[in-house]
């Protein structure tokens, strides 16, 4: 179930938290549009290439013509056709396909990040309180990123949604976003890293977390 969310009467922000089925639906179409339009780009760059190859040759028989050949049999025909009809007639309505399905795996990671972005604001709402970077990789990892992503998927996903918190207005921004922001560099800088360096990164943090905690406290 979509759960729409404002995070407050200053905001006109009105994406849409979506649940973990929905994110595993988007994921699979996403990855869809990517698989069918990968191919078509690679077709039409070859067909493009030749194409481009033929009429290359045919244009310099145009310019040195040869008693012996003939224009329609020797040039058109196996050169400046061929090529005409590869670059109108294949490359181009490939190439056209392919922009379709890229938009709309861009429009849908777009509604993905938008989720991420919300449900983070979500959460950083409910505790009420300042939250740490560790606590929302925490949240990031275990709630907004789900299983099914692949590492390179939730690179990707992270980084998009790290974008929608940047380009948010500052009448529609919230004063979690720099947090937010904190937490998602974090999660992203971890998702690469092996078992052992994210267990000895996640000591590291506490540890300073700790020291400025008593350092705040000395102070106080």
């Amino acid at each position: 179930m979509t759960l729409s969310f404002i995070p407050s009467p200053s905001t006109e922000l009105t994406y849409s938290v979506l649940s973990s089925e929905e994110k595993l639906l988007l994921y699979q179409e996403i990855y869809s549009h990517r698989w069918k339009g990968t191919p078509m780009v690679i077709l039409g760059s070859i067909v493009l290439f030749v194409s481009s190859a033929l009429l290359l040759i045919g244009s310099l028989l145009l310019g040195y013509p040869i008693e012996a050949f003939s224009l329609l049999h020797d040039i058109i025909l196996p050169f400046l056709l061929p090529a005409i009809l590869g670059i109108v007639g294949i490359a181009i309505p490939l190439f056209f396909f392919a922009s379709l399905h890229h938009a709309m795996a861009v429009k849908k990671h777009k509604q993905l990040a938008e989720s991420n972005y919300m449900q983070v604001l979500k959460y950083c709402h409910e505790k009420q309180q300042k939250v740490t970077k560790q606590v929302l990789a925490d949240f990031i990892e275990t709630h907004v990123v789900i299983p099914q992503y692949t590492r390179q998927f939730s690179y990707i996903t992270l980084s998009k949604t790290l974008d929608i918190v940047s380009e948010i207005e500052p009448s529609q921004s919230s004063p979690y976003d720099e947090d937010i922001s904190k937490g998602i560099e974090y999660t992203i800088s971890g998702i690469f890293m092996s078992k052992y360096e994210r267990e000895k990164r996640r000591q590291k943090e506490n540890k300073k977390e700790l020291q400025q905690l008593s350092k705040n406290t000395t102070i106080q």
